[in-house]
């Protein structure tokens, strides 16, 4: 079976099954939430990591299913995975999916939810593998991509001390490889616009490869990767990727201990070898790999250099200075892993050390006291879950090297089948350090936090489900722009409303505590307290099988406590959708109206994009944006176009710095060509 498509994504791709619009707006308000809290390049990182997943994919074996499929992709409870597979084991391989309907803990609802996606077929133990079977039923796919702001950008001006020394143009290349269900490879480049190609600082060509080889699925042999790669342990406290579909109120992170991978971004991943041994009740994974940061190298003494700034890499070289920075930090990540899986009880534990070529010098602003400096440290951790009955205990905790202590602790109780509740209580102290976790947070670095985390799910009818959630929590230092410790807290209720089949309603209200450092007459900085209210309200239609319509209405409310006054914002928008199946032709349309009163009431909204490309865009000050999007498939082969404007009616430039465009408007192509045999 080929590399699986997570359920996070599968709703995008889906209108005909039950609810279909209602799963789809949901996925798209989960994300936008996701993305409110990050910063961009994080942003940039995550939507790179889902557009891996997007892809069209073989149907599932029910009766062969990896807890990879069951959780992030089928979405199954632990307890409906437990009864399936004791199910089996008494009575042997499902012969329908409709026989599912039969197994302790499935419904009929949930069984045809999963229908498109799913088959029955028996899955023969004893079928020998030889060398050439491996390559059986091989598939190729090749992946073109070019983009281009239209308009010129104050970078491209050669006359500028800082400039861009490349072309304006975008190119992109990604090649897949699978075969039988052992195999996968991968291929890929990108050069961003500004950077050189194939002359000067690049005269390889792309700025950025990516490659993988992986062999899974072969005896004891879970699977081996060569290449870059991307690995999660327990709730990733140390080693974390993926992202939170709390969607409806799920506060527990789940998915592959590893996963190859071939970016078309220098996001957060790992170039080496792993390689995961194993069964499914007792596993263990040993891995080294290595990456390079961009930054700063200066001379203490002589002939002895450091490292000095942040530990980050944007994957851009656009500029001398940013050319100057390119590789200036080596990281060496290795480490092992090791996973029980007892019936109703997990257990993990993991051990990693990271290791910097140059000494990491620690920073001089206050509110960076206790990041991480010197030339390595090593993290340790131990997660567990059990299952009692319909309800989940689980958690995780973590130490470093550097003094630093973690730990999640959570409980999922399903006290009826029409009221489910969780809970996640979270703390980081202020000198933990573990670069490559990613768990539940709300800080942009995985340290000085504590909080809880409160989320119920209710049905409220057939037609209804409602979601609530409330999370308070505290950073224990200074933060960037904040000048001292604060408590905070964010609270949201969503209804979710399936007016029929294809017809549905999102209604979403959230509730924010904010904080920034303000100054006027004292020679000190202040702290401005914002309370903020976004209402968001979204209705999707399907009319006969290829019409889509989707609307749009949010908005905001910055209430600032000290200044006393109230600043707004509000977006409007309309998709059209137009899918003709037999012609092989594909439309969309959006026309979307904005008004902010600053930067900081910045609303987003999910963007209709070419495939394997997903697009989150922020809407400020005063405007509008549409886009039209075209796709033409004939058999194996498929072309794309998308064609962006974004116009100001209160601005006269847009972007800055050397993103400057002297022009109340931007204007984006975009244009790719996928061949898939």
């Amino acid at each position: 079976m080929k590399k699986l498509l997570p359920l996070l994504l599968l709703p995008i791709i889906s209108y005909a099954q039950i609810d279909s619009s209602l799963i789809r707006i949901r996925f798209e308000d989960n994300l936008i939430e996701e993305i409110e809290t990050m910063e961009i390049e994080d942003e940039n990182d995550f939507l790179e990591e889902l557009s891996d997943f997007y892809v069209d994919q073989e149907k599932i074996n029910i009766n062969d299913l990896t807890p990879e499929t069951v959780f992030s992709i089928l979405k199954m409870s632990d307890y409906q995975y437990y009864h399936l597979q004791k199910y089996i084991a008494e009575k042997g391989f499902l012969v329908s999916i409709y026989e599912l309907a039969s197994v302790e803990g499935f419904t009929t609802e949930y069984v045809q939810q999963i229908e498109p996606y799913i088959v029955a077929t028996a899955v023969d133990k004893e079928r020998k593998l030889t060398f050439k079977s491996l390559f059986k039923r091989p598939k190729h796919k090749l992946l073109l991509r070019y983009a281009q702001v239209i308009e010129k950008k104050a970078g491209y001006d050669k006359k500028r001390d800082s400039h861009y020394v490349g072309s304006p143009q975008m190119y992109a290349f990604r090649y897949n490889f699978s075969a039988s269900e052992h195999i996968t490879l991968g291929f890929s480049g990108k050069k961003n616009a500004g950077e050189e190609f194939f002359k000067g600082s690049q005269k390889q060509g792309f700025g950025f490869y990516s490659f993988h080889l992986q062999v899974k699925k072969i005896g004891i042999l879970q699977s081996v990767i060569v290449g870059d790669y991307r690995l999660h342990f327990g709730q990733g406290l140390i080693m974390g990727n993926g992202f939170l579909n709390n969607s409806t109120g799920e506060i527990r992170k789940t998915g592959s201990v590893q996963r190859p991978v071939t970016a078309m971004s220098q996001s957060n991943f790992l170039r080496g070898i792993t390689l995961q041994l194993g069964n499914y009740k007792y596993s263990g994974n040993i891995f080294f790999g290595h990456r390079f940061y961009d930054g700063n190298v200066i001379e203490l003494e002589p002939d002895i250099f450091a490292f000095e700034g942040a530990i980050s890499n944007t994957g851009l070289h656009r500029t001398e200075t940013e050319i100057s920075k390119r590789n200036a930090l080596f990281n060496r990540v290795y480490g092992a892993h090791f996973h029980a899986n007892l019936k109703t009880f997990k257990i993990g534990a993991q051990i990693m050390r990271s290791e910097f070529s140059l000494p990491v010098l620690p920073s001089t602003r206050p509110y960076q006291y206790f990041d991480f400096s010197g030339k390595g440290f090593c993290n340790v951790s131990v997660d567990y879950q059990v299952l009692i009955k319909h309800h989940i205990l689980f958690g995780e905790v973590a130490a470093s090297s550097t003094n630093g202590f973690a730990f999640l602790q959570g409980a999922i109780l399903k006290v009826d089948p029409r009221l489910k509740l969780s809970a996640l209580l979270r703390h980081f102290s202020k000198n933990f350090a573990a670069l490559d976790g990613k768990p539940y947070s709300k800080n942009s670095k995985l340290n000085n936090e504590t909080g809880l985390l409160l989320t119920s799910e209710i049905i409220l009818s057939r037609k209804i489900n409602m979601v609530a959630l409330f999370d308070i929590y505290q950073f224990h230092w200074l933060k960037y722009l904040i000048d001292k410790p604060m408590p905070y807290m964010d609270a949201s209720l969503r209804f979710d409303i399936s007016i029929s089949r294809n017809c549905a309603l999102l209604i979403r209200y959230t509730y924010k505590t904010q904080a920034k450092n303000f100054r006027e007459e004292e020679p000190y900085n202040q702290i401005l307290e914002t309370q903020q209210h976004r209402l968001r309200m979204v209705f999707s239609y399907t009319f006969l099988q290829y019409l889509h319509f989707k609307s749009e209405v949010s908005g905001i409310c910055n209430n600032n406590t000290h200044k006393k006054e109230n600043l707004f914002g509000v977006l409007a928008y309309q998709d059209v959708g137009v899918n003709l199946e037999k012609q092989g032709l594909d439309f969309k349309l959006r026309f979307a109206i904005f008004d902010t009163d600053t930067y900081d009431e910045r609303l987003y909204a999910y963007e209709n994009d070419i495939s394997y490309t997903f697009t989150i865009n922020s809407y400020y000050y005063r405007g509008c944006k549409g886009y039209f999007i075209i796709k033409w498939k004939h058999r194996w082969f498929e072309i794309q176009g998308k064609i962006s404007r974004l116009l100001f009616f209160n601005r006269n430039q847009t972007g800055s710095g050397l993103e400057t465009i002297d022009a109340p408007h931007k204007t984006e192509v975009r244009v790719q060509v996928l061949i898939k045999l």
